[in-house]
């Protein structure tokens, strides 16, 4: 059974494109084909790009349309270098936006992304943090189906892995490490099929790997 085959088997549903609260660059307009997901709509103009933003009840994740304030344990945001800005309410769905960049409802660049700490729940940016890639995503209290844990430090991240036996050090990544096979573990059933275009630098490779594969 493929990915696509076991999330319809398990109840998993499709994307959803309703509009959200707060106004982006073109309120009434509707996502097209191109666009894929509903950030045209639930985008923010006034970002401020250095900082991230108290998030909230407007604030709505253009992959699943949930309300990231519902979920804070969890909840991203990012800022394109325009003062763009955009809310998730996990990590999962924030990968998968920045890997559809066909999807952004800007043409500039991701400047800034913030994650919540996993265990002191507060956001710190990516650039200086930690992701662990875990692949035992059935077990996590998460509101979707499965994110990488974040970490503002690689000690925390490190101690992560070494309680979850099927984790080794591979799976502590860097923000640059992940390309469109993490983000599609995570998220596939709410992505475009592949294409060559993907906004991350990284691969994703090494042991960890197969086990991504292997979920498809």
């Amino acid at each position: 059974m493929d990915r696509r085959a076991y999330l319809a088997a398990t109840g998993i549903c499709g994307l959803a494109l309703a509009p959200g609260c707060l106004g982006g660059a073109d309120r009434d307009s509707e996502p097209t084909d191109d666009q894929f997901y509903n950030a045209v709509n639930v985008s923010i103009v006034d970002h401020p790009v250095t900082e991230p933003v108290s998030f909230s009840d407007s604030h709505r994740c253009p992959v699943c349309n949930m309300r990231p304030v519902d979920y804070r344990t969890w909840a991203s945001q990012l800022a394109h270098a325009d003062g763009t800005g955009l809310f998730f309410e996990t990590p999962g769905c924030l990968l998968a936006y920045r890997a559809v960049g066909h999807s952004h409802p800007t043409d500039a660049p991701i400047e800034r992304v913030w994650f919540t700490d996993y265990g002191t729940n507060e956001l710190f940016d990516a650039a200086d943090g930690y992701l662990v890639g875990e692949t035992a995503v059935e077990t996590q209290d998460e509101p979707m189906s499965g994110s990488p844990v974040p970490f503002a430090t690689r000690e925390r991240a490190a101690a992560y892995v070494d309680d979850a036996d099927h984790l080794g050090t591979d799976a502590i990544l860097t923000l640059d490490d992940v390309g469109d096979d993490l983000a599609r573990f995570y998220r596939g059933m709410r992505m475009p099929d592949p294409t060559p275009s993907v906004t991350g630098s990284g691969s994703f490779s090494g042991p960890i790997d197969s086990r991504i594969h292997n979920r498809d």
